[in-house]
């Protein structure tokens, strides 16, 4: 069970507060970075404590993997950063690697990976691989690991600062609340949305134009997230920054030539949406159950080994919690089944959901 508590002291203060307990105690510290707002607000609260002294900048190191599928505000964004940090003194190590990704444009095929800087595929490269960047290690294991998997190998005896807030997700409420291995610290993981664009602002810090990009055309607040384009999150807003990045799609084209399915099918159940006006007239007489098991009785929906272990997961939960799952929550299913869920968040929202419906029920007996 997930239990909040409450401090008189604001997220500033006590995420300083963190960095430099952290900071005090541990023989080596590494940040990650993305060049995305959270990142950016941790990094600041770091490099000017760093500048003042009250943290030991010899202890640290910075790491950006760079996975070549990113906007060309986020490169600019990053390399501002890289150039302030060795100014500084500070190690900034920019990783152009070999590692994995889901791509959910491919999962009509049994390929459902998008390699960054895919040896393979370098006349179509994205963009550029900076002159600067580090290409390999001893560490990597090429076209097998993803990010997430190398770093902790690689900073294995530091402890990790990352920018996870737990207001973004269930799934990042979970990893965080979850945790145990000390290695891994969320300095910021109690921010809201709204604290980190006030401290943004009041910072007067540089942060990616994608950022209002998406806010114009009507990103929510909540949802305005930078990562590689061929996530099943991010790739629905990539249709949306055609008209601010147009020469982008067009290489993305090329890197991935799937990725035309965005433009067709931006509004379909393929990407967990659909239209609004179409949701608003038909979801009320849709029986969302019955379109769950009619797709888990057809074994040719599900081929390739995500969506084989996607299918798994629901069919596990419908066993398990099929007495307490509604139309609403079954429509959640349905979409994550066609679309996708690699990274288990409407999985966990759907647990979460069924567990404060239960103890509503509970409370009312």
């Amino acid at each position: 069970m997930i239990k909040k508590s409450y401090s008189n002291i604001d997220v500033v203060t006590a995420a300083r507060q963190r960095i430099k307990n952290i900071f005090n105690t541990a023989p080596a510290v590494q940040l990650s970075i993305s060049g995305g707002k959270d990142s950016i607000v941790l990094n600041d609260l770091i490099f000017k404590m760093c500048q003042s002294g009250e943290i030991d900048k010899s202890k640290l190191v910075i790491d950006f993997i760079d996975e070549e599928a990113i906007y060309p505000c986020v490169e600019k964004t990053v390399r501002h950063l890289r150039t302030q940090w060795m100014m500084l003194g500070v190690e900034f190590r920019w990783w152009c690697i070999e590692v994995k990704h889901f791509n959910c444009l491919n999962q009509l095929t049994n390929d459902e990976s998008f390699f960054c800087w895919d040896r393979y595929k370098k006349d179509v490269w994205i963009r550029p691989m900076p002159s600067f960047a580090i290409t390999d290690h001893p560490l990597l294991r090429k076209r097998k690991d993803s990010y997430q998997m190398f770093l902790p190998r690689l900073n294995s005896g530091r402890v990790q600062l990352i920018g996870v807030r737990c207001s973004e997700s269930m799934q990042r409420l979970g990893v965080v609340s979850a945790a145990k291995a000390q290695n891994n610290q969320y300095p910021i993981y109690d921010w809201l949305d709204v604290d980190v664009w006030r401290y943004i602002l009041d910072n007067n810090l540089e942060f990616p134009d994608a950022y209002l990009y998406m806010y114009q055309v009507g990103i929510p607040i909540n949802r305005l997230r930078i990562s590689q384009f061929f996530s099943v999150d991010t790739v629905k807003s990539l249709v949306q920054m055609c008209e601010f990045y147009p020469e982008l799609f067009d290489k993305i084209c090329k890197r991935e030539p799937n990725a035309y399915m965005a433009m067709l099918y931006f509004d379909t159940e393929l990407f967990r949406r659909q239209k609004k006006n179409k949701q608003a007239s038909e979801d009320e007489d849709i029986d969302y159950k019955a379109k769950v098991f009619e797709l888990l009785n057809d074994p040719t929906r599900f081929t390739t080994a995500s969506q084989i272990k996607n299918r798994d997961t629901y069919q596990r939960m419908i066993c398990l919690h099929g007495v307490l799952i509604t139309n609403t929550m079954y429509k959640e299913i349905y979409n994550a089944l066609v679309g996708g869920d690699p990274k288990n968040r409407s999985y966990r929202a759907i647990i979460s959901n069924l567990f404060r419906d239960t103890r509503k029920l509970e409370d009312v007996k």
